[in-house]
């Protein structure tokens, strides 16, 4: 509930399971932009998925975003 009231990506990834039918998660309410959250969660499943690699995310990862990232 926690990764679905903060991620829409989460949230519908989420949303495919029976359980979730019954519960009321509140939808994340996120001003979208280059560097929004899911284009963070993004970046940090396809690092953890490609073996803790960061050549995998380089590319993706620049001066305005890194915060983003790490926080």
């Amino acid at each position: 509930m926690i990764l679905a009231s903060g991620s829409r990506w989460f949230c519908e990834a989420l949303k495919k399971f029976p359980f979730m039918k019954q519960i009321n998660v509140p939808k994340p309410h996120i001003q979208y932009h280059e560097n929004h959250s899911d284009d963070q969660v993004a970046r940090i499943l396809k690092y953890i998925y490609s073996n803790q690699d960061f050549n995998s995310i380089a590319d993706e990862v620049s001066d305005k975003n890194v915060y983003q990232l790490y926080a």
